[in-house]
């Protein structure tokens, strides 16, 4: 089987089959899990390779693949290059489709291709201005696989433009700068990959609203002595002042959404303007990817972009307009900038708009 033709069932709902599962236990496949609640289609079982910890996520029982039947319909929620498919007809299941969870949820909360479609249409002018400013072939080819992805589910196009070097060590930023501010540092992830190979001399800015995430970095700098790191347990924004976050109860725990309510599920951090904490000390590199608070982010950046022009790599996938609205906005604060886009996931999330 070719690597396109993995992709060419595109049944999302199990017509002749006696049972529906996920193959996979992890977050995509609890997501999607969810999302095909919501739509109210019944999921039998989920499949896992290894013995499961658990006999069942959420009341859906975990199985193995030898439990399956062979008429059972089976939406594969992993990476297409697992090559999950060739498992499953080897054991003489041939009903499968591979799916991205994130698709799904948008789907299952009524944010279908006809609307998707709408809004490209509405936004046409401000697309072709960033597909005319995009600075090669591959990236424009990025958007418009993105794009078509959002609108028909085609993971095949996704597959096709996959690259796992995020923020740097990639063709548009071949190495990252001496001078680096990781906005949505998460637990040190960006910041572990940027010390396998650091400049000689570096100030490495770390900003994490998430407090467990946060100490996770706090720690990990102490353990290793990391002179050269400073951490805050800030938001990154566009407004000096408290902003009000929803938990995420995922099992990632990414600092979740900026919401205007006040709940048990939560949370209170100290929004600051980059500008106001970086005071003029130049910067080489900016990366950011704070739950679709990108583009206050960047506005609160905007003196440090104008003078020192550091290479961005900004999240474009929180929403579905960023994909426009964000480069708009760094041509915007520096004419001077070249635009790329690059995709680093194998479903919808990590389009990262790159200015260099």
């Amino acid at each position: 089987m070719t690597g396109a033709e993995k992709f060419n069932k595109k049944n999302l709902i199990a017509t002749n089959c006696s049972t529906l599962g996920i193959y996979g236990t992890g977050l995509a496949a609890r997501e999607a899990l969810h999302a095909l609640r919501k739509m109210n289609l019944y999921v039998n079982f989920l499949i896992d390779n290894t013995p499961p910890l658990c006999a069942d996520i959420d009341g859906t029982k975990i199985v193995g693949l030898d439990a399956v039947n062979k008429d059972s319909y089976v939406l594969i929620a992993a990476n297409p290059s697992y090559d999950i498919h060739l498992r499953l007809e080897n054991a003489g299941i041939k009903n499968w489709d591979y799916v991205d969870p994130e698709w799904l949820r948008l789907y299952s909360n009524g944010i279908d291709g006809k609307q998707i479609r709408q809004s490209l249409r509405a936004a046409e002018s401000q697309i072709h201005k960033v597909y005319d400013a995009l600075s090669d072939d591959l990236s424009k080819k990025v958007l418009h696989s993105v794009l078509i992805h959002r609108m028909e589910h085609r993971l095949e196009l996704i597959d096709d433009i996959y690259d796992q070097n995020q923020y740097f060590d990639n063709d548009v930023i071949p190495a990252a700068g001496q001078n680096f501010v990781d906005c949505g540092a998460f637990t040190g992830d960006t910041l572990k990959r940027y010390l396998q190979h650091p400049p000689k001399e570096y100030q490495y800015y770390a900003f994490e609203a998430d407090a467990e995430n946060y100490e996770a970095i706090v720690t990990y700098c102490r353990q290793n002595s990391l002179q050269y790191v400073k951490t805050y347990h800030m938001a990154c924004y566009d407004e000096a002042k408290p902003l009000t976050f929803l938990h995420d109860n995922s099992e990632i725990k990414v600092s979740g959404k900026i919401t205007d309510s006040d709940t048990p599920d939560t949370f209170q951090v100290q929004g600051v303007r980059l500008d106001d904490v970086l005071r003029g000390n130049r910067i080489d590199m900016i990366t950011m990817d704070i739950e679709g608070a990108e583009i206050r982010a960047l506005r609160g950046a905007s003196m440090c972009i104008r003078a020192y022009r550091p290479k961005l790599a900004i999240s474009s996938y929180h929403s579905l307009s960023h994909l426009w609205e964000i480069p708009l906005l760094i041509k915007e604060l520096n004419p001077d900038y070249k635009l790329y886009f690059r995709h680093h996931q194998w479903n919808m999330h990590d389009t990262v708009c790159y200015a260099v």
